[in-house]
């Protein structure tokens, strides 16, 4: 080998052992935290405590000049507040418990007060029913949503009250994950989906309502219990969601109602389509075609869907689900009164 070869293989090896030897950089000596093993049992909450506080431990290859450890810290601060707060609610009574969800908007109590009261249920079944009929809204509608998810885990049973509570938790009201951690809407008309079937007539005045919110997902439910009570009313709140809005999935949800609201849907369907846009025409093909003719298996659900070219806006219309959508209930052009939705 050349003199030059030499020199450039040895300058080589050289660089890859200064890269080895480098000091760690900060974030890679701070990742190290979570697999110590200390001899003394300290929990990770405590080896942060510690690296973040006493100025004597040892920082083997951290940068001076690199941003001291405040994420760490932050987090620790936090889980320290969620673990007094959890402690502090364990002591409180379930009548204490119940206040907080009546008059409190921190979102972190009311969670908190939320999940003691799921897991102490067994413990007063009665005081949940009572909160049904509280007259703080927001008291009654988070009790039932605590009801609606015992319910789901069979510890509890359906009540006609909870029933009422849920048809009346359907609105706009403010109440959302941002707020409260909470989607009553969500959780009210998934559990009606399931068990309120007798509040169908309940149900009927809402189709008027001026909560486009309301008023679209009690179409929803009673197209999909396929009602026969209103049929026209039902398509008239559907069928404007068919239409290219800025609304995620209200499309896909009209689309599976009117579809399991069968025939009788029809003569509305046929005349809607005179007026629609191009998106609800090609959607409004679909779901008479599926009415007409009930597709044979999944496979040929998704093969029309495409065919509609609709693949980018719907499933399969029999297979939506209160579950794909929760994100959509934070609906601001829904609810703010878009003339579209007018009927």
């Amino acid at each position: 080998m050349r003199s030059g070869g030499r020199w450039m293989v040895l300058a080589g090896l050289l660089g890859v052992a200064g890269w080895l030897l480098r000091p760690p950089h900060p974030s890679f000596a701070y990742a190290q935290l979570d697999d110590m093993q200390l001899a003394n049992g300290k929990t990770i909450d405590a080896v942060l405590r510690d690296f973040v506080t006493d100025p004597s431990i040892e920082r083997t290859g951290i940068d001076p000049s690199a941003p001291p450890v405040r994420v760490e810290r932050r987090e620790l601060d936090r889980r320290d507040r969620d673990r007094e707060r959890a402690a502090a609610m364990r002591r409180l009574s379930l009548d204490e418990l119940f206040a907080i969800l009546a008059s409190s908007h921190d979102r972190d109590d009311v969670w908190e007060a939320c999940y003691q009261l799921r897991s102490r249920y067994e413990e007063n079944p009665p005081r949940f029913e009572d909160a049904l009929w509280s007259l703080h809204y927001q008291e009654r509608q988070l009790a039932a949503s605590i009801l609606q998810s015992l319910v789901h885990q069979e510890r509890a049973e359906v009540s006609l009250r909870l029933l009422e509570v849920s048809v009346e938790g359907l609105g706009n009201d403010g109440i959302s994950e941002r707020s409260l951690w909470a989607s009553n809407a969500v959780d009210c008309a998934q559990f009606l989906l399931e068990h309120g079937k007798q509040q169908e007539s309940a149900l009927m005045r809402d189709l008027n309502s001026a909560d486009h919110q309301r008023r679209f997902l009690t179409a929803h439910l009673l197209g999909w219990w396929g009602s026969t009570l209103d049929p026209g009313g039902v398509c008239a709140a559907l069928v404007p969601h068919l239409f290219d809005n800025d609304i995620a999935y209200d499309a896909k949800l009209a689309a599976a109602a009117l579809v399991r609201l069968g025939p009788q849907a029809l003569p509305y369907l046929c005349e809607a389509s005179r007026r629609a846009d191009q998106q609800a025409r090609r959607i409004l093909e679909l779901v008479i075609w599926d009415i007409e003719s009930p597709p044979a298996n999944r496979q040929q659900d998704t093969q029309r869907v495409w065919q509609k070219g609709l693949g980018g806006i719907l499933t399969a219309p029999k297979e939506v689900h209160f579950l794909e959508v929760s994100a959509l209930f934070g609906w601001e052009a829904l609810n703010a009164g878009n003339p579209v939705f007018q009927r």
